[in-house]
């Protein structure tokens, strides 16, 4: 059920007389909630083409997390990461909660050396390299053709090569 600000402002509107540090809710809710937060998920990742759900904005979880009192919720965003990572222990697979963090990184060895080699290639190619005349293009080829068999993954440095390329393009000439 899409909820309005309104809304859900009128469910919370009392509960900072219980809680004084929950006075601020009310702002959350009513603009960082059911505004401005959908509106920059769903800009992201429209841009990214991707999808994105927001289950923590459901009206029973916001209505109960709300009668958490603050000292139970921890201080600042370790607190509330702490009371979430409690509260959903038991729905993911522990392999999944119990590795260290990793971050995301674009698989572009793999892009490389298939959906985008294409681009790569015509991209870095010799003869738009040496018109460029600021890499080798022996050597931007004898890396790309490297990287292409699998022999060395090149693609943190190709994608240097590769954005500075597009830069140019689009900046010097």
């Amino acid at each position: 059920m899409q909820l309005t600000a309104g809304h859900r402002y009128s469910s919370v509107a009392g509960w900072a007389r219980h809680d004084p540090a929950v006075s601020a809710n009310p702002i959350d809710f009513r603009v960082f909630l059911a505004d401005e937060m959908p509106t920059q998920v769903d800009g992201m990742t429209l841009a990214a083409s991707v999808e994105a759900s927001r289950p923590l904005l459901d009206q029973d979880l916001i209505e109960y997390v709300a009668t958490i009192p603050m000292r139970q919720k921890g201080s600042g965003r370790a607190g509330l990461k702490r009371l979430l990572e409690i509260s959903m222990r038991d729905l993911p697979p522990p392999e999944t909660t119990r590795r260290p963090k990793q971050g995301f990184a674009a698989p572009l060895d793999d892009w490389f050396r298939g959906g985008a080699r294409g681009f790569l290639e015509a991209t870095l190619s010799p003869e738009r390299i040496e018109r460029r005349g600021v890499f080798s293009p022996g050597a931007v080829s004898d890396l790309v053709g490297r990287h292409v068999a699998g022999r060395v993954n090149a693609a943190k440095r190709l994608y240097e090569v590769l954005a500075f390329e597009i830069w140019a393009d689009e900046y010097l000439t």
